[in-house]
């Protein structure tokens, strides 16, 4: 009986003593102990918590109820007061309840931060990772508004999609040399000035670090046989592939390296206030997303050599008004590559251009459209445009359409007669545009002599029938004095000179 109230009074004092410090150090030896230990009455007032020995789900919700607080239900203010949490001599071990009860009730893995485990914890200022941690899944950090210093343990393999989510006062983090793995956005929303890349064995894409509005500057060792940084620019090792500039940079020009002959996924995603990006010969593609919320970015001069725009390249990109590929080997324009950017007054395609995706050139304010005769395939609307005006096909075969590619604007009503937008196709293609899904809805459809058809495409309608060109590649309905030009239906040509 006396040994139970001696140990009655050594718990006693020991809780009285933990409610008189802000600053408390707890020694676990047995996982789930730390609410006992600390005590409900006093977790609300502690402000700096370490903790050493092993913690389980049990001891994470109490911590999470710690630097979460109560909700002021007249202000709709949380109210906690941990703003230091030094688990760097813990070890996250599986089992204890649920760390959180939304569901699914995630429960802890040994190792492991698990989705939302430390989110929005309100007052948390600093805090360091326990040692074991190998992995931090998607939105293992979120939503800590004040957290301005993150210490991440050597032994940090993998940080997942948005795994350390929007803390906007983390202006500073550094990578362990163990990192083997950063998914896309994993920091989105922070404030990280400067990131340094110290592993040989990381795997990343440049979505890894896309969402770092204040990111000026990255840091390659010499010896990294990846990457390389160019005056804070990364790229990959041999320059080829621009991979990331930094979003939080406040130039107004930048010029590639002459050896780059891509840029990457997200290359310069965000960027408010780049207006002008000098690209190099021998550059042929431009990336997903490359451009994307670019709202100060101009009018481009694209190199001869490009023959790629991914999807949602150029989204937000306000201040263009030309996109001019003429000039270029273009094959292929992404999906949304240009969606709803309404300044864009002039759109001029390649003579090479096979495919354009869904939506690629929608919501513009162009009036003139030219389709190469090289054209393939157009998504669902790809030119979808109130403000056009002409419409010329090139090619004797139209292109296939995946359902309705200009919109509804230029069916046949007598109400909008008075906009409608003709078609001009080449001479002998009238009634395979008019039977075309995408082309048929045009209300008028001209043939036009004018109109190049490239000999190489055209088709006719028996083994015994030609096709007459002009010398100069236009289509003819009969050959003409001079020279002509004739394509079996086997596909042989021949020239004559006309008298």
């Amino acid at each position: 009986m006396k040994k139970t109230l001696l140990l009655i009074a050594g718990v006693v004092a020991h809780l009285a003593a933990i409610a008189q410090t802000d600053e408390l150090t707890v020694t676990l030896t047995e996982a789930g102990q730390l609410p006992e230990l600390v005590g409900d009455a006093n977790k609300m007032q502690v402000k700096s918590l370490t903790v050493v020995g092993d913690i389980n789900g049990t001891d994470i919700a109490y911590i999470r109820e710690m630097a979460q607080g109560t909700m002021n239900y007249m202000t709709w203010q949380r109210t906690a007061n941990l703003q230091v949490l030094d688990l760097s001599g813990a070890n996250l071990v599986e089992g204890g309840s649920a760390y959180s009860m939304s569901w699914p009730y995630p429960e802890v893995e040994t190792g492991v931060i698990g989705e939302d485990m430390f989110y929005n914890c309100v007052s948390l200022i600093e805090l360091r990772l326990p040692k074991n941690i190998t992995r931090i899944c998607k939105r293992g950090i979120n939503n800590n508004t004040l957290l301005a210093e993150l210490t991440l343990p050597e032994g940090l393999q993998v940080i997942e999609q948005w795994g350390i989510y929007w803390s906007p006062s983390l202006t500073s983090l550094d990578l362990p040399s163990t990192l083997e793995q950063i998914e896309s956005f994993a920091f989105y929303g922070c404030a990280i000035e400067e990131i340094t890349l110290t592993s040989n064995n990381l795997q990343f894409e440049s979505s890894s670090f896309s969402g770092l509005s204040s990111l000026k500057n990255f840091h390659v060792n010499a010896d990294n046989q990846s990457y390389a940084s160019v005056d804070g620019v990364l790229y990959t090792k041999d320059l080829s592939v621009l991979m990331l500039y930094p979003g939080g940079r406040t130039d107004a020009s930048y010029e590639l390296p002459s050896q780059t002959k891509e840029i990457g996924d997200y290359g310069f995603y965000d960027n408010g206030n780049l207006q002008e990006v000098l690209m190099p010969e021998g550059l042929d593609r431009i990336g997903d997303y490359a451009f994307d919320g670019d709202t100060s970015l101009g009018n481009l001069q694209f190199p001869s050599t490009l023959k790629s725009v991914g999807r949602y390249a150029f989204v937000a990109c306000r201040n263009m008004t030309e996109a001019d590929f003429s000039g270029t080997q273009l094959e292929t324009v992404g999906d949304n590559a240009f969606f709803g950017v309404q300044s864009l007054a002039v759109v001029k395609l390649s003579s090479t251009l096979k495919r354009v995706g869904a939506s690629a050139f929608t919501g513009n304010t162009y009036k003139e459209l030219d389709l190469p005769a090289t054209l393939e395939y157009i998504g669902e609307y790809g030119f979808r445009n109130e403000y056009l005006e002409v419409v010329r096909a090139h090619g004797m075969t139209p292109a296939v359409c995946e359902g309705d590619v200009f919109g509804q604007n230029y069916r046949a009503t007598i109400l909008n007669k008075d906009r409608i937008c003709p078609l001009y196709v080449p001479v002998g293609a009238k009634e395979a545009y008019e039977e075309a899904d995408g082309f048929k809805s045009f209300y008028t459809v001209i043939e036009d002599e004018s109109l190049t058809t490239g000999i190489e495409r055209a088709a006719t309608a028996d083994a015994h029938s030609s096709v007459w060109f002009s010398l100069d590649g236009k289509r003819t309905v009969t050959p003409r004095k001079g020279f002509a030009i004739e394509r079996k239906a086997d596909g042989s040509v021949r020239k004559y000179i006309v008298k």
